[in-house]
């Protein structure tokens, strides 16, 4: 040994016995005078602490304290005044044992009328949470299991224990010696979650091994273990067992009995190598089993199981999502662990007909940073996959699906996201980041398939869109503000093409902005062949009866309040390019429309469309008032395809002009109907309309009202115009046709004239129809003068003459002297002219009261 060594042990030993020397002077002072200790220790617990006598204290290796009437006070909330009351206290600590490797031994402990109240309120922390002055988190344990506490004897005499919450009193009574005299007896008893709790444990000595058994009933589940501990400073010679059983409810308030449950585990060995040798818990018919080394839980490190699951039907185990057929499970895994990192090795399961592999690994790191998981499913029947989450399941096939996961704190990355379902494939790639107050995600997504149609079936959506090939791809983030953004988007479906970007910025009001370019909108689809609904059902038009109070009272119109609050919700823009929108093979037409949301008013900025076959431009204002909204819209345009394209023509021949005005107010669809004002003139040449067609927008009643007026329609699909022309104007909800509406077609020139109350829903319409020329005897005697359509929407009712007077029953009305006017108007207006339609149009300014009283008539 070096002198200057020596000197520093020499040193050493100096400053150790100074400090003894002090220590001793403290011990003396204190037992002297305690209320200086109960200071300490209230300063320290953030309790007040009292202590009533210390009788005896030792230091040394074999350091013993003894002391008289401790108490700890509970927070002031508490129902009870004490956390911790103790008539007596002797312990012989073996100092040493508090900086070995070992568990803290106490080679005697005495203990006798401890009386403890833990309580956990709602609404409180803990009786027992106290501030001990440090929220550093404990170091995780290194080296093998231990146990913490060591007794080599231990005297306990009238003790108990209260746990309390809102779900739970139990009460704990501790007695007993633990060598010598039987051991230590435990006896809980009490309510938890409103069933009761009888539960006894024992621990006792046999050489220098520890026995542990316990059995009873925890709030209606059975437990009993045993468990033999050989050498318990060494922790060697595990051998325990642990057999729980009861019923488990998948909802709390399920009144049923529930799902039986049992667990099994036995577990041998010592704290470098615990193994378990059976672990296996049964939920009704399902089966989850492990078997294997757990190796050192402390460090995780030799850890190799093997764990399967096995279930005749995973429907027993959550009442949703309801299903029809039986879910089949049979899953198997490897768990290994290096100690740092766990690994789920060859996951390989099979659900139905669909399969599972794949593997994940969790870095046993603070942040767990590197963690990642692949994941592939597969199956042939998609339908079987997705009967519990879609509203309408498509044709089963097959489905393919691969995923992988990495966790990089605080980013969760989803890459290589590729799901393919028979046609139709998704790819996908996202990074959430956890690092704000909330999530963050960016990211990409592609959808492609050839069945557009079916896949909006599939997720429970109507849509009149063509079943054709489509594409969907856009790049998305949503940051941690709520703000979205949606760029390079890109949808296809068939030969149409929508691109653009869109923004969201939540607030008061909330930010939107979308800029949208279509090169091309194709809506041919629209101009095909429209069935005849013959399963529609038919309904009597021609009913005698006058309509009945409550049928008087139906309304087709629904008065359902309209929420307009997002008008001020929201400000922002909106703007659509359209390059090419085509109606048909030699239809094409190009618009642009701008949106500007602001102070509560949605306006246009720009509303125009442009053709060969149609152009014209619209103006609309939609603004919140105290009634709901005020709607504005004003139209002009040369034809209006869509109306004509829905009635099955694809003609581009005709030629007919629109002018709109319309406004209103209200907070709901009657509302806005009931207070409508405005006007509406039409004229122009050509055109056709399909039966069906009309049939499809009207329903039978259109049929009924052709039929009438020309009893050989039926034999002809379609309607063709020659020319129309009208005007009529709104006020209050009222539609006044007046002058009226002309229209020409091959076989007839036809009037129409009346009113139509949006309010009350009333009809009040009467059709003036002379044959023309040329469609032959039989057919001209066939067509019908008069027709009239009264009744409401919900119960329309036709009536007819061709006298001049029409009689049916409740809708009988005369024109007394009234046709004499309408056939010399109808023959110098309409029959003489060569175009009836020109002839309305030019000669309504002349002749506006006598039309109206014609077409007004009811």
């Amino acid at each position: 040994m070096s002198s200057n060594l020596g000197k520093w042990l020499a040193g050493l030993a100096l400053l150790v016995l100074g400090l003894l020397a002090l220590l001793a002077g403290a011990v003396h002072h204190y037992l002297n005078d305690t209320r200086k200790l109960e200071a300490l220790a209230a300063e320290q617990l953030g309790r007040a602490v009292r202590i009533g006598e210390i009788t005896g204290l030792h230091l040394g290796r074999d350091t013993r304290v003894e002391l008289r009437e401790l108490s700890i006070a509970n927070p002031a909330w508490a129902e009870e005044q004490y956390l911790l009351q103790l008539h007596s206290l002797r312990v012989h600590l073996d100092l040493a044992s508090l900086w070995s490797d070992g568990p803290v031994v106490i080679s005697d402990l005495e203990v006798s009328g401890l009386r403890a109240n833990l309580l956990a309120p709602e609404g409180e922390s803990s009786s027992w949470a106290l501030d001990l002055g440090s929220d550093e988190p404990a170091e995780p344990a290194q080296g093998p299991v231990q146990l913490p506490l060591y007794l080599a004897q231990a005297h306990i005499r009238d003790s108990q224990v209260i746990y309390r919450d809102p779900e739970r009193d139990v009460l704990a009574k501790l007695e007993g010696q633990l060598e010598g005299e039987g051991g230590i007896r435990v006896h809980l008893s009490g309510v938890a979650q409103g069933q009761s709790i009888d539960f006894s444990g024992h621990l006792d000595r046999e050489g220098t091994a520890a026995i542990l058994s316990a059995s009873g009933d925890l709030a209606g589940w059975q437990v009993d273990a045993t468990a033999r501990l050989a050498e318990p400073l060494a922790f060697s010679g595990l051998d325990a067992s642990v057999d729980v059983s009861g019923q488990w409810q998948a909802q709390p308030d399920d009144s049923d009995a529930g799902l039986p449950v049992h667990l099994q585990v036995k577990l041998t060995g010592n704290g470098d190598n615990l193994h378990l040798r059976q672990g296996s818990i049964k939920a009704g018919q399902t089966v989850i089993e492990a078997e294997g080394a757990l190796g050192n839980l402390n460090t995780l490190q030799g850890m190799a199981l093997s764990l399967s699951a096995n279930s005749p039907d995973l429907r027993e185990l959550s009442p949703a999502p309801e299903l029809d057929a039986p879910v089949t499970l049979t899953l198997k895994t490897r768990l290994t662990s290096s100690g740092d990192r766990l690994r789920f090795q060859d996951i390989a399961g099979n659900s139905g007909e669909g399969r599972i592999r794949g593997s994940a690994e969790w870095v046993l790191a603070d942040d767990f940073s590197g963690s990642q998981a692949q994941l592939n499913a597969s199956g042939e029947r998609l339908g079987q996959l997705l009967q519990p989450w879609l509203p309408a399941v498509p044709v089963d096939t097959h489905y393919d699906i691969d995923a992988r996961a990495e966790w990089q704190a605080p980013v969760l990355t989803l890459d290589q996201v590729d799901m393919e379902f028979g046609e139709n494939q998704l790819r996908a790639d996202f990074n959430v980041d956890l690092g704000g107050e909330k999530p963050a995600l960016s990211g990409k997504v592609k959808a492609t398939g050839k069945r557009a149609h079916r896949v909006l079936e599939s997720l429970g959506l109507d849509s009149p869109v063509p079943d054709e090939s489509y594409l969907l791809s856009a790049s998305l983030a949503l940051a941690d503000s709520g703000e979205i953004q949606l760029s390079d988007l890109d949808i296809q479906l068939g030969s149409s093409e929508l691109r653009g970007e869109a923004f969201y910025a939540p607030g008061q009001p909330a930010q939107v902005r979308a800029k949208l370019v279509a090169p091309r909108l194709d809506f041919r689809f629209l101009a095909g062949p429209v069935a005849d609904n013959d399963a529609a059902p038919e309904h009597n038009y021609s009913n005698s009866e006058a309509l009945t109070d409550k049928q008087l009272a139906d309304r087709m119109i629904p008065d359902t309040p309209l929420n307009f609050n997002w008008l001020s919700a929201y400000e922002g823009q909106l703007e659509l390019r359209i390059e090419e929108i085509r109606y048909a093979d030699n239809i094409r037409s190009s618009g642009e429309l701008k949106l500007v949301m602001k102070e509560g008013a949605l306006t246009s900025e720009k509303f125009e469309w442009r053709g060969e076959f149609s152009a014209g431009k619209a103006q609309l204002a939609l603004r919140e008032t105290a009634k709901g909204a005020a709607v504005e819209l004003s139209l002009d345009s040369r034809r209006l395809p869509l109306m004509w394209l829905l009635t099955g023509n694809d003609s581009p021949n005709n030629s007919i002009h629109y002018h709109t005005q319309l406004s209103s107010e209200g907070g709901s669809l009657a509302q806005l109907a009931s207070a409508l004002d405005g006007q509406l003139a039409l004229k122009g040449t050509g055109g056709r309309f399909s039966n069906a067609g009309m049939n499809l927008i009207l329903g039978d009643l259109f049929g009924e009202i052709v039929s009438r007026i020309d009893p050989t329609s039926h034999q002809e699909p379609y309607i063709n115009v020659e020319c129309q022309a009208g005007s009529m104007t709104i006020a209050e909800g009222v539609i006044n046709l007046a002058p009226g509406i002309a229209l020409r077609t091959h076989k007839l020139d036809v009037g129409l004239g009346g009113t139509i109350n949006l309010g009350t829903e009333a009809l009040n319409l009467v059709f003036n129809t002379r044959a023309r020329k040329g469609v032959g005897i039989s057919a001209s005697k066939a067509v019908t003068p008069y027709v009239k359509l009264g009744g409401n929407f919900s119960h329309p009712r036709v009536g007819v003459n061709a006298k001049g007077v029409v009689i049916s029953g409740g809708l009988a009305m005369a024109t007394g002297g009234m046709s004499i006017v309408a056939e010399g108007m109808w023959d110098r207006w309409v029959a003489t002219a060569a175009n009836p339609c020109e002839a309305l149009s030019s000669q309504a300014s002349k002749g506006s009261k006598e039309l109206r009283k014609l077409f007004g008539r009811p």
